[in-house]
C-alpha cells in the first residue's frame, strides 16, 4: 500500500487529463489481458489479430447502418402508437379530449364572473374579500354526428 501511494504522489505533478487518458487508454488492454476468456477488442479478429483500415471501415459502416435501422423501427413504432392515441389539449378554449378518429370528443369550458372587494388601509374593520358573482361550466362535444352543450348557471 506505501508503494502505491509512493507511485501517486510521483505522478501527481502530471496534468490530470494526461493521467486520465492513460487510464482510460489502457484499461480495456488490462482487462484483456487480465481474463483469458474475454472477448478480443472490437477491432481485432478473433484469433487476435489486427483489421487492416478498411475492415475497421467496413465493420463501423456496418454498426452505423444497424443503428440507422433501428431507429427508423423505432420512430415508426412512435408514429403508430401516436396515431392510436387519443389527444388532451389545455388552452383558451377550455379542457378537451379527442379520439385519434375524431368520432369522439368531448370539452369543458368554465366561464365567471367574480368581484373583488378591497378596503384598502382602512384600520382593519372592513375584511377584503372575493365573490363569485357567476360560474358558467360548459360541456360540450360530440359522439359520431350527435353533437351536445351543457351549460350550467351557477350564481352566488
Amino acid at each position: 500500500m506505501a508503494h502505491t501511494e509512493f507511485i501517486l504522489m510521483r505522478i501527481h505533478p502530471l496534468p490530470l487529463s494526461l493521467v486520465l487518458g492513460l487510464a482510460t487508454a489502457l484499461t480495456p488492454v488490462l482487462a484483456y489481458a487480465q481474463d483469458g476468456d474475454a472477448q478480443p477488442a472490437p477491432f481485432t479478429h478473433p484469433d487476435g489479430s489486427a483489421f487492416t483500415t478498411d475492415e475497421k471501415i467496413e465493420q463501423l459502416q456496418q454498426e452505423l447502418d444497424t443503428l440507422k435501422s433501428q431507429r427508423s423501427l423505432d420512430q415508426e413504432v412512435a408514429a403508430g402508437t401516436a396515431a392510436k392515441a387519443a389527444t388532451v389539449t389545455l388552452d383558451k378554449k377550455g379542457l378537451n379530449f379527442a379520439s385519434p378518429d375524431d368520432k369522439y370528443a368531448f370539452g369543458l369550458n368554465v366561464n365567471g364572473n367574480v368581484d373583488l372587494h378591497s378596503f384598502g388601509n382602512d384600520g382593519g374593520t372592513l375584511q377584503d374579500e372575493v365573490v363569485d358573482r357567476l360560474i358558467r361550466p360548459t360541456l360540450s362535444g360530440k359522439a359520431g354526428n350527435a353533437f351536445f352543450k351543457v351549460t350550467a348557471e351557477l350564481g352566488g
